[in-house]
């Protein structure tokens, strides 16, 4: 027993030290790696101002992750992206941890338990780093999926009251990850085999799928209550469609998913090496591992966007598989796999140790004007769809949309938005609870970055939409900071007046 904790010490040292040591270039440097964490640092910000996620500031992600990085907000005063980057190391530590524990439970040794913990911290770099060092929602989800399917298999060998609980446990985990990101609930494939098939009796699976789904009804609901069910299941699921319709189909479509299939198969190759090499001992695999890699093929799928970060969800079945096969391995093959995928993961550090990894696009010259032309109770405007203006100025949004794609209809992967979007479904919908938005709260400054030529949106223009009346009169042009219009409000009253006159 003795030996036993110290083994679990040890390889939880040594879990946590490559943890950190792969995720340094994200825990001194507090650059930003990827849009969504300047999406999660503006909710974060709202919610540690006093404000509401999906009130005063929507995205289509469920509350968790923006809530946790209002915590960085209550904690250190500000929203930290390093601060973020610690806590996604526990998570990947955790997970992997979860690996070690599985590995174990289904037969594995301990060398094949530890190198599958590593090859899971390990493949979660081999990335680029807006997809591999950014504290983004799959690599928080991971350590909750994780420890799904092991309280899910460890409930084979406990007694039926202790089972009921363990099966309660995983799918209250299954709830964390989907409240983290929805595709996590396809997590409830491999604990609902674990399920149907871990016991031959009828009552058995019955009782152990309604344990299941309560613990998981349940957590999604104590975790949406604060947040209102119905906000929750509007903005995280019903208003997703359009989003999702983005990318496009056909040949574009399987250009990308081959493109970045071979990208991950290369950087990848040592977690996905032992399955071809002991092929052979692939019927030994337990079925779970293969209906969580299925779960996960699965959740890639949806809108057909198949973006790198999604990919993540692979590397812990993968992980797991490996390191079962690695127990059946000579030594030699154990130390291939993780010298190669140690050597892998120190070239996707280092690029991103480098300037060129920096993702951020708003300059201090922009935050400065934001600043002084603003007080902090003060809230203001992006039309565009750029995020990080909030956060890095510290200012609350005027209306809830941190993109105004929600309106217009132009979101980076649609070639074509649709025209005059405030005629048709779902924006049609939206633009009331724009216009509301802006007669509670008329943003003091307007920053226009459809004269910035970022990311195509020259042609979308406020002018163009309804917002162009309000614009022009209740704001003048006050200054063009990095190429961005600056509008400030002349009279607060002048906004409801004016769109009462246009709906009028």
């Amino acid at each position: 027993m003795e030996g036993s904790r110290r083994w679990w010490g040890r390889t939880s040292l040594l879990i946590f030290g490559l943890t950190v040591l792969t995720r340094l270039p994200g825990l001194v440097s507090s650059r930003l790696y990827n849009v969504d964490e300047s999406y999660l640092a503006a909710m974060g910000l709202t919610i540690g101002g006093g404000g509401r996620l999906y009130v005063d500031a929507v995205d289509r992600k469920p509350p968790v992750l923006p809530w946790l990085y209002a915590v960085s907000r209550w904690v250190l005063g500000t929203v930290d992206l390093r601060f973020m980057r610690f806590l996604v190391v526990l998570a990947v530590a955790g997970a992997a941890m979860a690996v070690v524990a599985l590995v174990l439970r289904l037969g594995g040794t301990r060398s094949g338990a530890t190198a599958g913990g590593a090859l899971l911290v390990l493949g979660t770099v081999a990335f680029p780093p807006a997809d591999g060092q950014a504290a983004n929602f799959e690599l928080f989800a991971l350590l909750p999926a994780s420890a799904a399917v092991l309280a899910a298999v460890s409930a084979r060998s406990a007694s039926t009251r202790g089972r009921l609980l363990r099966l309660a446990f995983a799918g209250v985990l299954v709830g964390v990850a989907g409240m983290i990101k929805q595709p996590f609930f396809v997590m409830l494939a491999p604990v609902g085999w674990e399920v149907l098939h871990a016991r031959p009796r009828w009552i058995d699976r019955i009782s152990g799928g309604v344990a299941t789904l309560v613990g998981t009804v349940a957590a999604v609901v104590l975790i949406g209550l604060p947040f209102g069910l119905g906000d929750v299941w509007h903005w995280a699921w019903v208003e997703t469609g359009d989003y999702l319709d983005g990318e496009v189909g056909g040949i574009r479509a399987v250009g990308v998913l081959v493109t970045v299939l071979v990208a991950f198969g290369v950087t990848h190759l040592p977690v996905l090496a032992p399955g071809w090499l002991g092929r052979h001992r692939l019927r030994l695999v337990d079925r779970v591992v293969w209906w969580w890699m299925a779960g996960a093929v699965i959740a890639i799928i949806p809108g057909f966007r198949f973006i790198v970060h999604y990919f993540q969800l692979l590397v812990p079945p993968l992980a797991l598989m490996a390191g079962l096969l690695l127990s059946w391995a000579d030594e030699r093959a154990r130390r291939w796999s993780l010298a190669a995928a140690a050597v892998i993961a120190t070239v996707c550090v280092v690029i991103a140790a480098l300037p060129v990894s920096d993702a951020g696009r708003v300059g201090p010259e922009l935050v400065k004007a934001i600043q002084d032309r603003s007080e902090p109770n003060e809230r203001i405007l992006v039309w565009g769809a750029l995020p990080e203006v909030y956060w890095r100025s510290e200012r609350l949004p005027g209306p809830r949309f941190l993109s105004v794609g929600y309106i217009t209809g132009k979101w980076a992967d649609r070639p074509k938005p649709p025209r005059h979007p405030e005629r048709i479904r779902p924006y049609r919908s939206r633009w009331p609870v724009f216009d509301n938005d802006l007669r509670d709260h008329p943003p003091k400054l307007v920053i226009d970055m459809t004269t910035s030529d970022l990311d195509g949106w020259t042609a979308y223009s406020p002018e163009q939409y309804p917002f162009g009346e309000v614009l022009r009169s209740c704001y003048q042009k006050v200054d063009v900071v990095e190429k961005m219009q600056i509008w400030e409000l002349t009279d607060p009253a002048c906004v409801p007046a004016t769109l009462d006159a246009h709906s009028g």
